[in-house]
């Protein structure tokens, strides 16, 4: 394809998107120019070089030119070679005389690259049909000798970008809805699938502890190897709404299983479908946001707090609609998530990576090499301290509802709001645990990582505690207070104990830490909580289809507070507000 050369016309802020900045390129033998919206560090970067000022530390664009004509490497053109769905796909060209190199970038880094090393900057003709913008003659001329050439070419970026902040709130409102939808589909069935099992099945609970088993199994097997797939071979959306329809056809099948062992498979198929894809969507999630140049640290987290949202509509939902105990809690989940696994195919398109190197064992290709960290005295401690904990929390998932729901065979108590309305009263379960998120700061650097994670075992003994002596009438204020007391549970581990992570490895195998602190919560930890605990309940603490549910949470409550004075006294990490202050994501 014939190349067109351009040349930097101007950059301007933009008037209608805060934070945003056009670069506007012009084909340099010709009228047409091409806006590009960048972030405000790239256009600064560009900037600084152009006006040739001197900055009092080297930028990351300069520290990049210093290390590549340290080892005699040039970069000999940026190439602008591509533009989906508004996004521009550019590549730096460069080589040390003997092998070129073409590596992928993001277009106003690669302009802030190709301005350091005065090498041209090309496109292909398509894109500028597809996206420059035509001045005429007359325009040019009559702004030119009236010195405002800028200000026409700015009223044309901000009608281009006036359509593009348009796109920009499309894609923000795709990640929150396919955020919403992906927890919907739990919330739908998760809290309340103990109900269904015990009161409308009627099976033991050493079986239904299997059940739980499943997400613990499909969280250590799926996410590595659909991680795989979509950075070598299938576009990561694409492969999100695979699973999601195939989970969703699942799930309309699980009303007609009519024995646990059958459950137990087909369940354990839905969940293999369905754990990998919360790893794909914060994947597709971070992908639609740093192509589009937004701050990830700001926007993500309130595009996950929708997803809180959505578990808390589905729970809410299933309860109010009288199925909290009905087959067709699994019928609302498939819905959603079929619907969005179609959905899925209208995302930006999210095209493998290619990141894992070819030359990686099986065993780095899965992001097992940091077991190697249990080599390390205290992040191995971290990491089984971390499996006992995600199995407090399988516990409260198992059981919360079907414990509130039991409290109908009591005479007193059979028609409460308590009963009623159990699913409705587990959400506060949830948000609290988004509430709790505003707190973390505060305690984090007020007592530390590890009293953090200290008042999270704490709270898991309060959780359980306050259950075992809550009822609908007089203790209702223990089990909303117990709900309450969750988001501190839930929140202050895990992400004190990403934190940790974050400051005690290095960068090479900081991302497979975090994967595997999952791992040992989500996966190992969920198995090990559901299997042990649905056969000591059912062996231990079930007479006759009745269960003691006081003697059950004390006993949770217990193994939370061995749990809690194990990691007081076995796990030594100082407290340094200044670590803290260092974290970058």
């Amino acid at each position: 394809m014939k190349k067109v050369k351009l040349e930097i016309v101007g950059l301007s802020y933009s008037q209608t998107q805060t934070g945003a900045y056009a670069l506007v390129l012009g084909e340099s033998k010709g009228k047409r120019r091409l806006p590009i919206i960048i972030g405000g560090f790239e256009a600064q970067a560009i900037a600084i070089e152009l006006e040739k000022m001197t900055p009092s530390r080297p930028l990351t664009h300069d520290l990049f030119k210093s290390f590549a004509e340290g080892f005699d490497i040039n970069v000999s053109e940026v190439l602008i070679y591509n533009l989906v769905e508004g996004i521009f796909f550019a590549k730096i060209i460069c080589g040390n005389g003997e092998k070129n190199v073409e590596i992928d970038a993001r277009t106003s880094d690669a302009i802030a690259v190709a301005v350091r090393f005065n090498c041209p900057i090309n496109t292909y003709e398509f894109i500028l049909s597809q996206a420059g913008i035509i001045l005429d003659d007359e325009a040019i001329n009559s702004a030119a000798e009236g010195g405002e050439m800028d200000d026409l070419v700015e009223a044309d970026v901000n009608d281009y970008l006036k359509k593009s902040t348009e796109e920009l709130k499309q894609l923000l409102e795709a990640a929150l809805a396919m955020s919403f939808l992906q927890f919907f589909i739990w919330g739908a069935w998760l809290i309340t699938v103990g109900n269904y099992w015990f009161a409308t099945k009627q099976w033991s609970g050493a079986e239904f502890g299997a059940i739980f088993s499943t997400l613990g199994i499909s969280s250590i097997i799926m996410p590595a190897l659909t991680g795989i797939i979509a950075d070598k071979w299938l576009d990561a959306e694409k492969l999100y709404g695979i699973l999601h329809i195939l989970g969703g056809l699942i799930l309309c099948y699980i009303p007609q299983v009519n024995d646990p062992s059958s459950f137990f498979w087909v369940i354990f198929m839905a969940m293999l479908c369905y754990m990998p894809t919360i790893s794909l969507s914060n994947s597709i999630a971070y992908t639609i946001l740093k192509n589009n140049e937004f701050d990830v640290i700001k926007i993500f987290p309130p595009i996950r707090v929708w997803g809180t949202i959505g578990f808390i509509v589905a729970m809410w939902i299933t309860n109010l609609s009288g199925n909290k105990a009905s087959a067709n809690m699994f019928y609302i989940a498939a819905v959603a998530a079929i619907g969005l696994g179609i959905y899925s195919f209208t995302l930006p398109k999210c095209p493998p990576q290619k990141l894992i190197s070819e030359n990686s064992t099986l065993w780095q290709k899965l992001g097992l090499d940091a077991f190697k960290l249990f080599g390390t005295y205290k992040i191995a401690l971290f990491f089984i301290f971390s499996m006992f904990l995600g199995a407090a929390l399988q516990l409260t998932n198992m059981y919360g509802d079907a414990f509130l729901s039991d409290f109908a065979n009591v005479p007193q108590y059979a028609d409460s709001f308590v009963v009623k309305y159990s699913t409705i009263i587990m959400s506060i379960s949830q948000i609290s645990e988004t509430l709790f998120i505003l707190a973390i700061p505060f305690f984090l650097k007020r007592f530390g990582i590890k009293q953090v994670m200290l008042l999270s075992m704490i709270a898991w003994v309060l959780r359980f505690g306050l259950f075992a002596y809550g009822d609908p009438s007089g203790g209702l204020w223990m089990i909303i207070l117990s709900c309450i007391v969750y988001g501190m549970a839930f929140d202050f581990f895990n992400i004190s104990g990403s934190l940790f992570l974050e400051t005690s490895t290095n960068s090479a195998i900081r991302s497979s830490a975090q994967g595997l602190f999952m791992v040992m919560t989500n996966g190992f930890g969920a198995v090990l909580g559901s299997s042990i605990s649905g056969y000591v309940i059912d062996k231990y603490y079930t007479s006759n289809g009745v269960k003691d549910w006081q003697t059950i949470w004390l006993s949770f409550a217990a193994y939370a507070l061995i749990i809690a004075i194990a990691f007081a006294i076995f796990f030594k990490h100082k407290h340094d507000p200044k670590e803290l202050g260092t974290v970058k994501h």
